[in-house]
């Protein structure tokens, strides 16, 4: 699962391109997003998660349930990715609720910065003007804020994140049912997610913006109407966003190659 990828890109990306027109509330609890079109009838699985053997049962200990989850999720975060980024990045607060509900949204509009599962960058994004047209642009020297974010990104073994995420998969899917998803799973979600960002533009040259009210947006409409989630990567600039990409990748291969293994019948997936 695309956890710490995620931060890469939800921590980094500033909410809409520009400051907020007021101080950012404090984390708000994870709220129901209106949910994409969906089959009407329960489905089955179309990636079923590995139920664990035996053997991974007997040394592993036995999940907390999901609203007693938070220390143990940040522990296992920080074994991946160092004490020092998490701590400095994650709200400790709902943790695999925020990131079903954040990921689940990446597709569509997002969600409001107070319900995001990491603390969004303060600074303002670099915007410099033509000085022929006026036209405001997206400054390439704004990508070089991410660098401290993309290093996680690239440090973080795709294999050993995709091994948390299945190990934690029960409390993933109750936290996807929570938000009125019942009958189907999130494991399938998450991939047409991947799937989705891997599809990504990459914008090579100067990215007009403009700036209608207090947040800037993208010129172009064709840009502008893309979902949250692919205009964060565009955002990243198109070296960062190639580097998200490649563990994207890693991520989406590790996730299907252990979704080919059996599950027991009946197990959320």
């Amino acid at each position: 699962m695309g956890i710490l990828v995620i931060i890469g890109i939800g921590a980094i990306a500033w909410y809409h391109y520009g400051p907020p027109s007021q101080p950012p509330p404090a984390p708000a609890p994870v709220a129901q997003t209106a949910p994409p079109p969906a089959p009407a009838a329960k489905t089955e699985p179309q990636y079923p998660v590995p139920a664990p053997s035996d053997d991974d049962t007997q040394k592993a200990p036995s999940l907390p349930a999901l609203n007693d989850s938070d220390s143990a999720v940040r522990g296992e975060l920080q074994s991946l990715a160092g004490k020092a980024p998490i701590d400095s990045l994650l709200i400790p607060h709902q943790i695999i609720a925020r990131w079903v509900a954040f990921i689940d949204s990446l597709d569509r509009d997002g969600l409001e910065p107070a319900q995001w599962p990491v603390r969004a960058l303060k600074s303002q994004p670099e915007v410099s003007k033509d000085p022929d047209s006026g036209t405001l642009l997206l400054n390439p020297d704004n990508a070089k804020r991410y660098a401290p974010y993309l290093a996680v990104v690239r440090a973080v073994d795709a294999k050993l994140l995709v091994a948390f995420y299945f190990r934690y998969y029960p409390l993933f899917q109750r936290a996807y049912e929570n938000l009125g998803y019942g009958g189907h799973y999130f494991n399938t979600r998450l991939v047409h997610i991947l799937d989705h960002l891997l599809a990504t533009p990459v914008v090579d040259g100067a990215i007009s913006l403009v700036q209608p009210s207090v947040r800037y947006k993208f010129a172009d409409p064709e840009l502008e109407d893309l979902s949250f989630g692919q205009k964060m990567l565009i955002r990243l600039g198109p070296d960062g966003e190639k580097t998200v990409k490649a563990k994207l990748r890693e991520i989406r291969a590790a996730v299907i190659a252990g979704s080919k293994q059996p599950s027991k019948t009946g197990s959320p997936q």
